[in-house]
Formats: structure tokens, sequence, C-alpha cells
């Protein structure tokens, strides 16, 4: 049996080509949010904004990124591939 050639501009130069793979590197971070609230001290400043932060107007200060990473590899439609966790925070 005779095999059908691609048409032209389809055809595959690379037929021993392995997939490519969209991976997310996934990396530990904080990001910071200053809010000014008056209290008698510095605990109590702590408390309000735990038991009330919708309270108060929280302004952007940056991040923080630590070295802990995960990568986990992505399907067609962008969602993580359950399985395919790798890094610091998982095992592979």
């Amino acid at each position: 049996m005779r095999q059908r050639l691609p048409a032209p501009g389809k055809l595959n130069i690379r037929r021993n080509a392995m997939p490519v793979f969209r991976v997310l590197c996934r990396k530990d971070a904080f990001i910071d949010y200053v809010a000014e609230i008056e209290a008698k001290d510095a605990e109590e400043a702590s408390a309000l904004a735990n038991d009330s932060p919708s309270s108060y107007t929280w302004q952007s200060e940056g991040q923080q990124e630590f070295d802990a990473a995960l990568y986990v590899t992505l399907n067609g439609d962008g969602d993580e591939i359950e399985g395919t966790e790798c890094g610091d925070l998982a095992t592979c």
C-alpha cells in the first residue's frame, strides 16, 4: 500500500521531532501591601489589621521573591496538567 504524502507546506521535515510543551514556573513570593492604621501601639495595629483588613486602604509596596520554585506542564488550554509538578515545592 502506498503512503500518501502531505500537501505542500504541511510536510514535517523533523520526522523524529519531540513534542514541545509549555511549562509554568511558579516562584514563591509575597506581595507587600501597607496601610496606615491608628492604634495605641505596634501590636494593636497588627491586631486591628488582622481583625478587619477591609476597613483600611492598602497600597502595594512591591513583592519579595524566594528561591523555591514549582514547575508544572500546561495543556493546550493553559491549565495545569496533574502529576507534572516538579521543583522545590513538589517531587517529580
